[in-house]
């Protein structure tokens, strides 16, 4: 799962097998490990009392909670991402976004490209 985070957003890309397992269990996550000893974990997980896509960030961990129905219709269709708006207090938000990862185009050794969704963009 790749993580981007920039001003005032975080993205996810997850990988085929990331995206069933989150279908399957719940809950992808990965660690991040530092020089020291220090970690930071990010992960995405299914909810089945939010109505809205939520994010925390809780010591070393953070959490992005997806309601069950979002997440199934998701998972289980050609949709490509789902993504929130989340109010931060004033007038300021937080955007998330989580997508499915595409074949990258101008990288055609990335390792991750096995894994990864056909990219739309690649001319048959």
């Amino acid at each position: 799962m790749k993580l981007r985070m920039r001003n005032n957003s975080v993205r996810f890309r997850l990988l085929r097998a990331e995206v069933k397992k989150l279908a399957a269990s719940g809950l992808v996550s990965e660690t991040i490990e530092f020089p020291g000893g220090g970690t930071f974990r990010y992960e995405l997980c299914e909810s089945n009392t939010e109505k809205s896509i939520t994010a925390s960030l809780s010591g070393d961990v953070l959490r992005v909670l997806i309601p069950k129905t979002i997440l199934a219709d998701w998972t289980s269709s050609e949709m490509v991402g789902i993504g929130s708006e989340i109010a931060i207090g004033g007038t300021g938000t937080l955007s998330i976004l989580v997508e499915k990862d595409f074949v990258c185009l101008e990288r055609s050794d990335d390792p991750d490209n096995s894994d990864a969704y056909p990219n739309p963009a690649r001319s048959c």
